[in-house]
């Protein structure tokens, strides 16, 4: 009986263990939604013994945080330099986005 169940718990186990590239997909998908429960046991399952998940996912609430902060004031200029250039660049390739005129980001 024991083998049994230690058998039902391994399989178990690794039906919930994921890889790093889906661990990353999950912790990008919790910045804006929430997650199954099944997806947020197995990313905390992951997390566990995966230190560079959670420092990816330290790293992206850090620039999540970020970006919310000027999300909401598209008027205020964040405290970023950028050549002359590449701001009308950006600028540009919102504009043409908002026009619906292109699909793809800006190249350098």
């Amino acid at each position: 009986m024991f083998k049994k169940m230690k058998k039902l718990l391994d399989r178990l186990m690794m039906r919930m263990m994921i890889t790093c590239e889906k661990a990353a997909f999950l912790i990008s998908k919790s910045q804006d939604h929430k997650l199954t429960f099944r997806e947020d046991v197995q990313l905390r399952m992951h997390l566990m013994g995966c230190r560079f998940c959670r420092a990816y996912e330290r790293d992206l609430g850090l620039l999540s945080d970020s970006i919310r902060q000027y999300r909401d004031k598209p008027d205020e200029e964040p405290p970023i330099e950028l050549a002359r250039s590449k701001k009308e660049k950006i600028k540009e390739h919102l504009r043409d986005h908002q026009q619906g005129d292109i699909d793809h980001p800006p190249h350098s």
